[in-house]
């Protein structure tokens, strides 16, 4: 019983670790004031995926099953829609506040 139970803990960290704090750093990330920061993890994320698509060209491709290399890449590319999102999301707050700056500038 206490096995299954540091089990079950051990997968809970994982999880969090690898699974819902890469997300939150990238909303940290993407709220620096420089935009290249908060493009780190989509591109590595983008990087993984194009790995994981040449291995199934090296192990797994035959001529003309192009499924086994667009199902990969289109899973292996959520992470980077979803950072990409946020990323975008964090972003439009900036260009607000500095069209709000223009006009407060041009007001005066």
């Amino acid at each position: 019983m206490v096995i299954a139970s540091e089990r079950i803990i051990f997968v809970v960290i994982f999880l969090l670790v690898f699974g819902v704090l890469p997300f939150v750093l990238q909303v940290w990330l993407s709220k620096r004031e420089s935009r290249y920061p908060g493009m780190v993890l989509p591109v590595l994320s983008l990087l993984f995926a194009l790995v994981a698509v040449l291995g199934c060209v090296m192990y797994e491709y035959e001529k003309g099953d192009i499924f086994v290399l667009v199902i990969p890449f289109l899973l292996f590319n959520i992470p980077t829609v979803i950072h990409l999102t946020i990323y975008f999301a964090c972003r439009e707050k900036f260009s607000k506040k500095k069209q709000m700056d223009k006009l407060n500038v041009q007001d005066l």
